[in-house]
Protein backbone atom coordinates (compact mmCIF):
# COMPACT_ATOMS: atom_id res chain seq x y z
CA UNK A 1 0.00 0.00 0.00
CA UNK A 2 1.47 3.63 -1.10
CA UNK A 3 -0.10 6.39 1.14
CA UNK A 4 0.14 9.98 -0.68
CA UNK A 5 0.09 11.95 2.76
CA UNK A 6 -0.53 15.85 2.19
CA UNK A 7 2.53 17.73 4.86
CA UNK A 8 4.09 20.99 4.95
CA UNK A 9 3.14 23.02 1.92
CA UNK A 10 -0.09 21.09 0.54
CA UNK A 11 2.53 18.79 -0.98
CA UNK A 12 1.17 15.16 -1.47
CA UNK A 13 4.09 12.83 -0.87
CA UNK A 14 5.11 8.88 -0.68
CA UNK A 15 8.06 7.63 -0.48
CA UNK A 16 10.05 5.99 -3.06
CA UNK A 17 6.94 7.62 -5.70
CA UNK A 18 7.07 11.53 -5.60
CA UNK A 19 5.14 14.45 -5.11
CA UNK A 20 2.74 16.72 -6.21
CA UNK A 21 0.98 19.87 -4.97
CA UNK A 22 -1.09 22.77 -6.03
CA UNK A 23 0.76 25.58 -8.23
CA UNK A 24 -0.46 28.34 -6.48
CA UNK A 25 -3.38 29.31 -4.58
CA UNK A 26 -5.40 29.97 -7.41
CA UNK A 27 -4.35 27.50 -9.98
CA UNK A 28 -6.25 24.31 -10.63
CA UNK A 29 -2.37 22.67 -12.07
CA UNK A 30 -0.02 21.26 -9.69
CA UNK A 31 2.95 20.92 -10.17
CA UNK A 32 5.52 17.12 -8.66
CA UNK A 33 8.26 14.94 -9.30
CA UNK A 34 7.96 11.34 -9.80
CA UNK A 35 11.02 8.66 -9.08
CA UNK A 36 12.75 7.48 -11.97
CA UNK A 37 10.70 10.94 -14.26
CA UNK A 38 11.15 13.36 -12.86
CA UNK A 39 9.49 17.20 -12.78
CA UNK A 40 5.80 17.06 -13.87
CA UNK A 41 3.16 19.15 -14.55
CA UNK A 42 -0.51 17.84 -14.34
CA UNK A 43 -3.30 20.09 -15.31
CA UNK A 44 -6.91 20.21 -16.39
CA UNK A 45 -8.93 21.81 -19.15
CA UNK A 46 -12.13 24.25 -18.17
CA UNK A 47 -14.67 21.99 -18.40
CA UNK A 48 -12.43 19.38 -15.78
CA UNK A 49 -13.18 16.58 -18.47
CA UNK A 50 -9.67 16.40 -19.41
CA UNK A 51 -6.64 15.39 -17.26
CA UNK A 52 -2.76 15.57 -18.77
CA UNK A 53 0.55 15.47 -17.78
CA UNK A 54 3.62 16.78 -19.17
CA UNK A 55 7.25 16.02 -18.26
CA UNK A 56 10.22 18.59 -18.56
CA UNK A 57 10.39 18.62 -22.09
CA UNK A 58 6.76 19.30 -23.03
CA UNK A 59 6.33 15.76 -23.61
CA UNK A 60 2.84 14.22 -22.78
CA UNK A 61 3.31 11.45 -20.34
CA UNK A 62 -0.31 10.62 -19.50
CA UNK A 63 -4.01 11.89 -20.17
CA UNK A 64 -7.50 11.01 -18.65
CA UNK A 65 -10.73 11.85 -20.85
CA UNK A 66 -14.05 11.55 -17.96
CA UNK A 67 -16.85 10.06 -20.32
CA UNK A 68 -20.72 10.81 -18.54
CA UNK A 69 -21.04 10.98 -15.01
CA UNK A 70 -18.31 10.74 -12.98
CA UNK A 71 -14.42 9.66 -13.81
CA UNK A 72 -14.70 7.11 -15.68
CA UNK A 73 -13.23 6.95 -18.40
CA UNK A 74 -9.63 5.94 -20.80
CA UNK A 75 -6.43 6.94 -19.38
CA UNK A 76 -3.02 6.68 -21.10
CA UNK A 77 0.15 6.62 -19.51
CA UNK A 78 3.76 6.14 -21.77
CA UNK A 79 1.27 5.18 -24.99
CA UNK A 80 -0.34 1.94 -22.60
CA UNK A 81 -3.97 1.86 -22.27
CA UNK A 82 -5.87 1.97 -18.93
CA UNK A 83 -9.54 2.90 -17.44
CA UNK A 84 -9.90 4.70 -14.69
CA UNK A 85 -12.81 4.37 -12.88
CA UNK A 86 -15.22 4.75 -9.78
CA UNK A 87 -14.84 1.64 -7.60
CA UNK A 88 -16.81 2.83 -4.57
CA UNK A 89 -19.19 5.58 -4.72
CA UNK A 90 -19.86 5.17 -0.82
CA UNK A 91 -16.17 5.47 -0.30
CA UNK A 92 -15.40 7.45 -3.06
CA UNK A 93 -12.79 5.68 -4.02
CA UNK A 94 -10.95 5.21 -7.83
CA UNK A 95 -9.71 2.26 -9.46
CA UNK A 96 -7.11 1.74 -12.27
CA UNK A 97 -7.58 -1.01 -14.35
CA UNK A 98 -6.33 -2.58 -17.30
CA UNK A 99 -8.23 -4.99 -19.83
CA UNK A 100 -11.23 -5.12 -17.15
CA UNK A 101 -9.13 -6.01 -14.25
CA UNK A 102 -7.90 -3.74 -11.20
CA UNK A 103 -4.66 -3.03 -10.85
CA UNK A 104 -4.88 -0.76 -7.95
CA UNK A 105 -7.56 1.65 -5.52
CA UNK A 106 -7.21 4.81 -4.90
CA UNK A 107 -9.30 5.89 -1.64
CA UNK A 108 -9.17 9.29 -0.10
CA UNK A 109 -8.78 8.84 4.18
CA UNK A 110 -8.40 12.10 6.72
CA UNK A 111 -10.78 13.83 4.98
CA UNK A 112 -8.83 13.99 1.62
CA UNK A 113 -5.44 14.79 3.05
CA UNK A 114 -3.91 11.13 2.52
CA UNK A 115 -4.81 9.04 -1.04
CA UNK A 116 -4.62 5.24 -0.18
CA UNK A 117 -3.36 3.73 -2.82
CA UNK A 118 -3.92 0.09 -2.72
CA UNK A 119 -1.78 -1.55 -5.46
CA UNK A 120 -2.60 -5.45 -6.14
CA UNK A 121 0.00 -8.29 -6.07
CA UNK A 122 0.79 -8.48 -9.43
CA UNK A 123 0.31 -4.88 -10.82
CA UNK A 124 3.68 -3.10 -12.09
CA UNK A 125 2.38 0.70 -11.46
CA UNK A 126 5.44 3.41 -12.43
CA UNK A 127 5.15 6.19 -9.81
CA UNK A 128 4.64 8.49 -12.22
CA UNK A 129 0.82 6.86 -12.90
CA UNK A 130 0.56 6.32 -9.36
CA UNK A 131 1.05 10.31 -8.85
CA UNK A 132 -1.27 11.13 -12.04
CA UNK A 133 -3.82 8.77 -10.66
CA UNK A 134 -3.74 10.06 -6.62
CA UNK A 135 -4.10 13.65 -8.32
CA UNK A 136 -7.29 12.74 -10.51
CA UNK A 137 -8.86 11.73 -7.38
CA UNK A 138 -7.49 14.65 -5.09
CA UNK A 139 -9.37 16.85 -7.84
CA UNK A 140 -12.53 15.05 -8.09
CA UNK A 141 -12.49 15.13 -3.91
CA UNK A 142 -12.31 18.86 -4.37
CA UNK A 143 -15.21 18.93 -7.13
CA UNK A 144 -16.53 17.04 -4.92
CA UNK A 145 -16.21 19.22 -2.24
CA UNK A 146 -17.32 22.53 -4.36
CA UNK A 147 -20.84 21.13 -5.48
CA UNK A 148 -22.04 20.20 -1.96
Amino acid sequence: MVQLTKGAGGRFEAAGVGWFKQRSMLSSDFVGEAAGVGPLTFTRNWTGRQYTVTDATSRVRGHHTRQGWGNNGPLEWDDVQYEFATHSMWRSSFALRRHSEDLATFTPKRFGRTIEALVLDHANIPPGLLLFCGWITVMSQRDAAAAS
